[in-house]
């Protein structure tokens, strides 16, 4: 069957080949069309380099894979390995230099592989070449690098290119310099420079500069080096190019810290960590980083330098671990014995073709007749068996469903032990770093597939009604504004407005996750399908007793043949391969919306965009709200909310009164001066507020002796590690992510209150044993307290809780507040155990002083009341006391 099938073949394209040939004679518009393809792939190629040259790498990459597989569906060998290298290249800039060396590595391959000599190809090995050479010398293997740079060089040479060989003549210097031949690294510099002049390369010219700068600083020849570095700067500012541009910058950085100029080494510094970070180049951020450390080393800031070498040691690890070089090593292994192997089975093909070419000849005629009866035979069979197997495709699709929303039920246990022990693996100190960071990758893959497997078994727990759902009692038009919040930043990266528009606060029962689930699904979707300068709309209103949520976007729109099939589960349109999901998005949004009694409806054109229309029934069951209190009258812990957005305050304390006393704060200037005045239980705070932001609300708070014990929440669209850490080291005691979750905001707060209780309940023990020393902010204040109270006792004064607190600038409110959040009891109380702690110090020291004069020193004109409050304070007598042993 194989025989005939090759025969039938060689047959068909015998045909197309005529057909072709007939359609060249006749001029017909295959030719054209052909070049408009080549066409196509030469703007793709040069636009990518554009991208390239600007450090947009992602668009770059996407520009020129693009063009791979358009080259590889035309099969332009040429334009197929230009793409190939492009791509590496790409990577090379990234700092992915094991993908990078797989790209150049196919290239070459391809090159060799070919019978084509065109100038154009023997450029493309060259260019293969040369990008292995960079890559074995940024994995410091100089003598692979030498290898291919000569062979590099050679070529260039053969093709009479300049700057091909005033590339590969610096190549060739680096090495030299790298192994402190400073000597022939100059010869093979100069001859660099040579070439460059020549051929009019101001790159390769500024690039000569800056070498001969690295040979001059490490000869300690800073004047000289100087120069050379600047010259470089100039030039390459003319140039524009971003990452090239670095290379003076942060070589002028070094001179200047070289020689003491550190004002000038940090602006440099600063200048090139920004432009790093912006076209993402990791090894110019660890250069970055290491001249920071050593800086900040030499002027003493140690914890500084600290914290740079970590980060110079992060980026150096992710962009050259040992795996990765093993990696690399192994590829070019690899792909040696693939090369080698070809050659063996392009020989052995060639024979066994030989012998089957002499073997058909005779039979063609026939095998050709009989190929064609099966043609024939299998097409009729086709289309007898279309029909049945598209109800196989049917049924099919329901048993796939079903399988899906079974099987992961079963995953989810083998995933929480798998992640359980990856975490474990990866906060473990005593285990490698190399395998910390398996386990964090185990960990990161490990989220991925549970967010997959969660999505399945949503559709799952909505079609069964698994459990019932967390109804809650607010406003929706909120809610809404909350999560779309996380999605602004994203979206204005992607260069796409997004509108949001209601006429009126909607109140209603709703279900939160329900509604992220169904918003986040939509509002992602408009996101992946709308192009740079398009505009995505949500809109809230209220007919009679429905709610209508319109989502629209200016994306590429749905042609209506699949429109039909979107909400089916597992269906793609796959109109843009980028874009492309799971199927489950859509599907799960219908199935919460049917399950709330709703509907949901989408029209598109094609070119213009999309929008989903939701209609929901509007209900209201809650129970009756509660009624505000005079502050600190009801015996609830009070929370002061600071938000800026009146919809998402009041969001927050409508759920929160049912528990506490809220008091709420339109932005951070309002929230310090409430703290101040009423002293609360704990403060939520937004990070992003006018006049006083929460980073700056939550120091303020910190540094005032009054409210430093107070616990904070961030609550904030602001999700990445950085902004968690600022929050942190701001003072905040946790952050919350919008949109959040009810249940855990009320948990988080329940539980800091408990944790503070806690706290308070065994300071207020300590407090009874000894006074109270200066260690903490906390400390310091009743340190502060309890000095007043001492000079009162010292003074013979009857001591009141007003004193006290005028004596401390503030009000007796504040201080009750104050010192009940601190240690459980009133200011009163404090004033019996400051008096009884003088009791006991003076019995210390005086233990033949009689208890009576004791009592009268610190303040009690009745002995028995005394006695009484030593044994409350205590739980001994006075007399029980002097005769303990610590006494003494």
């Amino acid at each position: 069957m194989t025989y005939m099938l090759h025969t039938l073949t060689r047959l068909l394209w015998a045909t197309t080949l005529a057909f072709i040939l007939t359609c060249c004679q006749h001029g017909s518009p295959s030719e054209s069309e052909t070049q408009s393809i080549r066409d196509s792939l030469a703007t793709l190629r040069q636009q990518g380099k554009k991208e390239r040259d600007a450090s947009r790498y992602d668009e770059a990459l996407r520009l020129h894979i693009r063009g791979l597989d358009m080259a590889r569906a035309v099969g332009d060998s040429s334009e197929w390995i230009q793409a190939l290298n492009n791509i590496a290249t790409d990577y090379r800039r990234m700092g992915m230099l094991d993908v990078a060396q797989s790209y150049h590595y196919q290239a070459l391959s391809l090159c060799d592989e070919s019978s084509d000599t065109t100038y154009q190809m023997r450029k493309n090995r060259v260019k293969a070449l040369n990008g292995l050479g960079n890559i074995y010398l940024s994995i410091y293997s100089y003598d692979d690098a030498d290898s291919v740079f000569r062979q590099a060089l050679e070529g260039e040479h053969q093709l009479g290119s300049a700057t091909g060989q005033a590339i590969n003549y610096a190549n060739l210097g680096s090495i030299y310099s790298a192994r402190g031949d400073d000597e022939k690294a100059l010869d093979y510099y100069r001859q660099s420079m040579f070439y460059n002049k020549k051929d009019s390369n101001l790159l390769g010219m500024a690039l000569c500069h800056l070498y001969f700068g690295n040979i001059y600083e490490r000869r300690q020849q800073y004047d000289l080096a100087l120069r050379e570095y600047e010259q470089s700067d100039r030039m390459m500012t003319d140039l524009k190019d971003l990452w090239h541009a670095l290379e003076p910058r942060l070589a002028l950085a070094s001179v200047y810290y070289h020689t003491h100029e550190d004002a000038k080494a940090l602006a440099l510094l600063d200048r090139a960590d920004a432009t790093a970070r912006q076209i993402n180049s990791w090894e110019h951020i660890v250069e970055v980083h290491h001249l920071y450390f050593q800086l900040m080393q030499r002027q003493g800031r140690y914890h500084e330098a600290l914290d740079h070498h970590l980060i110079a040691t992060a980026y150096q690890d992710s962009i050259l671990d040992n795996e990765k070089l093993d990696r690399i090593h192994n590829i070019g292994i690899n792909i040696e014995r693939t090369r080698q192997q070809k050659m063996v089975d392009m020989a052995q093909n060639e024979l066994q073709t030989e012998k089957r070419i002499r073997q058909q000849s005779a039979w063609l005629f026939g095998l050709t007749v009989i190929l064609l009866l099966a043609v024939i035979s299998a097409l009729l069979y086709v289309q007898r068996m279309r029909h049945r197997s598209m109800e196989m495709m049917r049924e099919a699709s329901r048993l796939r469903e079903d399988f899906f929303t079974n099987i992961t039920h079963e995953f989810r246990t083998p995933l929480t032990v798998i992640l359980g022990l990856s975490r474990k693996i990866r906060e473990n100190t005593e285990v490698p770093q190399s395998v910390s960071d398996k386990a964090s990758t185990i960990e990161r893959q490990g989220n991925r597939l549970l967010t997959l497997v969660t999505q399945l078994l949503d559709i799952s727990k909505v079609k069964s009604v698994i459990g019932e759902p967390n109804w809650q009692h607010g406003n929706i038009c909120a809610q809404v504004a909350m999560l779309l919040e996380t999605y602004i930043d994203y979206a204005a990266n992607r260069g796409v407005t997004l509108k949001y528009h209601y006429d009126q606060a909607i109140e209603m029962d709703f279900v939160p996750d329900y509604v992220n689930k169904v918003m986040s699904n939509l509002v992602s979707n408009a996101l992946k399908f709308t192009p740079n300068g398009g505009t995505i709309s949500v809109n809230l209103y209220q007919r009679g007793d429905r709610l209508h949520i319109d989502v629209s976007d200016t994306g590429h729109g749905i042609s209506s043949d699949k429109l039909a099939h979107i909400f089916e589960p597992f269906y793609t349109t796959g109109d843009m391969g980028e874009a492309k999901g799971t199927g489950i998005g859509l599907a799960l949004t219908q199935e919460i919306i049917s399950h709330l009694n709703g509907t949901i409806t989408a029209e598109s054109q094609v070119g213009k965009g999309t929008t989903f229309h939701i209609v929901m029934p509007i209900q209201n069951r809650s129970a009756d709200p509660v009624t505000e209190t005079e502050i600190g009258n009801s015996g609830k812990p009070i929370i002061v909310v600071a938000e800026d957005n009146a919809d998402v305050a009041d969001l927050l304390c409508t759920q929160l009164e049912p528990f506490y006393e809220v008091v709420a704060a339109r932005d951070g200037v309002e929230a310090l001066k409430r703290a101040g005045e009423i002293i609360p239980d704990l403060v939520i705070t937004d990070v992003m507020m006018p006049n006083m932001d929460g980073m700056a609300l939550a120091r303020a708070i910190r540094a005032n002796d009054l409210t430093a014990h107070i616990p904070i929440i961030m609550v904030t669209a602001r999700v990445t590690e950085q902004d968690r850490i600022e929050g942190i080291k701001a003072g905040a005691d946790a952050y919350l992510v919008k949109p959040f979750n009810t249940e855990e905001l009320l948990t988080r707060v329940a539980k800091l209150l408990e944790q503070r209780i806690m706290l308070r309940d065994k300071y207020a023990q300590t407090i009874t044993q000894a006074p109270v020393t200066d260690d903490t902010i906390e400390d310091h204040f009743l340190a502060r307290v309890e000095q007043v109270i001492v000079a009162h006792i010292n003074k013979g004064e009857d001591i009141t809780v007003t004193m006290v607190a005028d004596d401390l600038n503030i009000t007796a409110r504040q201080l009750h507040r104050k010192v009940t959040g601190l240690i459980n009891q009133s200011p009163a109380a404090l004033i019996r155990i400051t008096r009884i702690n003088c009791a006991k110090t003076i019995m210390a020291a005086k233990p033949e002083m009689p208890l009576k004069s004791v009592a009268l020193a610190c303040g009690f004109t009745d002995y028995s009341h005394f006695a009484k409050v030593f044994r409350t304070v205590t739980g001994v007598s006075p007399t029980a006391w002097t005769a303990k042993p610590t006494a003494q």
